[in-house]
């Protein structure tokens, strides 16, 4: 066994990624509503104090680009963050699973990769996680945007024995 644990590399699937992909996503979701609420009363108070009359639904479609931009930056900064800081995301720690570059021997990503598999996880989803589906097909259980930066999801064995 090495130092970061890993004596018998054994990979992650869909059935451990998923539920910890969902916690990462309620997490990111709290944040991203609170930013969103915090966001919304100021343009409130903005929108009295300066006397204006906007409809509702203007506000909201002023307002769409920026929350959906400020979403995808908390995703990147969220996964990049977590996974640069030892592999593993809050929803990963429950499941005791983290991503660890494919080097010899497994090491953490480094802050460029986490970002670009951030990235590229995020991309995926436009193509309805297609990448995601890739698991079932690779035998170290890889999405596209693993393969792509050389990582793979693996179990804990430092903390799941």
């Amino acid at each position: 066994m090495n130092g970061n644990g890993i004596g018998e590399v054994v990979y992650a699937g869909l059935i451990t990624r998923f539920p910890a992909l969902l916690v990462d996503i309620l997490l990111i979701e709290l944040v991203h509503i609170f930013f969103i609420l915090v966001g919304s009363a100021a343009v409130a108070l903005g929108l009295i104090a300066g006397d204006m009359e906007l409809s509702p639904l203007d506000v909201v479609l002023s307002l769409t680009a920026p929350i959906m931009l400020l979403y995808f930056f908390i995703f990147c900064a969220y996964f990049t963050f977590f996974h640069a800081k030892g592999g593993q995301t809050p929803g990963k720690m429950l499941l005791h699973i983290r991503v660890l570059s494919d080097a010899n021997p497994p090491v953490p990503l480094s802050a460029p990769q986490a970002f670009f598999r951030a990235l590229l996880f995020t991309v995926s989803c436009f193509f309805f996680y297609f990448s995601i589906l890739m698991v079932l097909l690779d035998k170290k259980k890889r999405t596209l945007h693993d393969l792509m930066v050389g990582s793979s999801v693996v179990r804990d064995q430092r903390r799941a024995g």
